[in-house]
C-alpha cells in the first residue's frame, strides 16, 4: 500500500465505468469519465501529485493524480488489488418457543 507522506485526507472514488483488470501496477492511464473527472476536478479540486483511490465492485486501485485538465485526467496506478467479498456467517440458536414468542424472535433476528 502506497503511504500518505503529507497526512492529507486520500479520497475513494465508486467508478464503475472504469476497466481496472486492464491497469498493472506503475503504468499511466488517462480517464475520459466525464462525470469521474467532474467530481475530482470541479468538486473534489484535487491537485497534481495527490493521492486517491478508485475502485468498483471487484478491484481498487491506489492512484496518483498526474495532470487534470477539463476533459481527462492523467494517473499513475501506484497499487492494485481485488476486493475482499466479507459474508458474515451468523448462527443464531433459539430455544422452543410458542408460535407468538418464535415469530417476535425472528423479526428481531432479521
Amino acid at each position: 500500500m502506497v503511504q500518505n507522506k503529507t497526512n492529507k485526507h486520500i479520497f475513494s472514488f465508486y467508478c464503475p465505468d472504469v476497466i481496472f483488470p486492464a491497469w498493472v501496477q506503475g503504468a499511466t492511464v488517462s480517464i475520459f469519465n466525464a462525470d469521474l473527472v467532474h467530481r475530482l476536478v470541479k468538486v473534489v479540486k484535487v491537485h497534481d501529485g495527490d493521492l486517491c483511490v478508485l475502485f468498483d465492485k471487484h478491484m481498487h486501485a491506489t492512484v496518483t493524480i498526474l495532470e487534470t485538465t477539463k476533459k481527462d485526467i492523467k494517473i499513475r496506478v501506484e497499487s492494485l488489488h481485488s476486493n475482499h467479498v466479507m459474508q458474515p456467517h451468523l448462527i443464531f440458536l433459539l430455544p422452543l418457543l410458542k408460535k407468538e414468542a418464535l415469530e417476535e424472535a425472528v423479526y428481531s433476528l432479521c
